[in-house]
Order: C-alpha cells, then sequence, then structure tokens
C-alpha cells in the first residue's frame, strides 16, 4: 500500500502547475476535408514504416489498419475526425504531434477507404 500511495504521488509531482501531462488526451481540431490520394503519400512516407505498407500492423504491438483483423465501424477509431483528433496528437510514434491537422484529416481520409469488418450491432447485449 505504501508504494502505491507513493506512486500516486509522484504522478501528482510530474504535474507541477496543473499542466497536463505529455501524450495524454486528445485535441479539438477544425473541420476539414481529408484527401485520400494525399494521405496515402503522407501514409507512405510516414506511418508505413510501422504499420506496413498494406496496413496489417505488427502482431499484437501495433494493430491493423484495415482488413478482416481491424477495427470495425463500432469502434472509437472508426470516421475520419475521430481517428483524425488521435492522429494528429499522437501519431507517428517517433514524432508524435508533426503531422499538420490537414494532414492527419488526409491520412484519416485514406485509411478509411481501404475495407474493414461491418460493425455487428448483436454485440450490443454484451
Amino acid at each position: 500500500m505504501t508504494a502505491l500511495v507513493v506512486y500516486i504521488e509522484s504522478l501528482s509531482r510530474q504535474n507541477d502547475g496543473g499542466a497536463e501531462p505529455s501524450g495524454r488526451g486528445l485535441v479539438e481540431l477544425p473541420a476539414l476535408s481529408g484527401n485520400p490520394q494525399r494521405g496515402g503519400a503522407i501514409f507512405a512516407a510516414q506511418c508505413a514504416a510501422c504499420d506496413g505498407s498494406k496496413g496489417k500492423g505488427v502482431g499484437s504491438t501495433i494493430p491493423p489498419l484495415w482488413g478482416p483483423e481491424s477495427f470495425n465501424g463500432g469502434a472509437g477509431m472508426y470516421g475520419i475526425e475521430n481517428m483524425a483528433v488521435f492522429v494528429v496528437r499522437h501519431m507517428p510514434p517517433r514524432s508524435p504531434g508533426s503531422l499538420t491537422p490537414q494532414q492527419a484529416f488526409d491520412v484519416s481520409s485514406y485509411i478509411h477507404t481501404k475495407p474493414r469488418p461491418k460493425y455487428n450491432p448483436a454485440f450490443d447485449k454484451y
């Protein structure tokens, strides 16, 4: 119990002044339209190194972005705007926050042109 209290107190000290801890949360983006063609070029240059050129991801560490094992229409990443908000803040992992909001919308538009599983509303019961 002492170790847990010390750990929690250390988290508070890291956030002196009320600033949001780095790498946490999402941002509000302006209403933009993505361009899948530009997004494909950005994906190839900035994303494919980690996500694979075919969006398959890497094992359980980096999940696939499209294909039968990717997220479905009920996931939090579904929807261009939802994904863009995450991408602009956290991607690419080696340089998070380096993409502009427009680039994030473009990449998200590109990814959303790819096939993925449909959401099954039967899972709403669980």
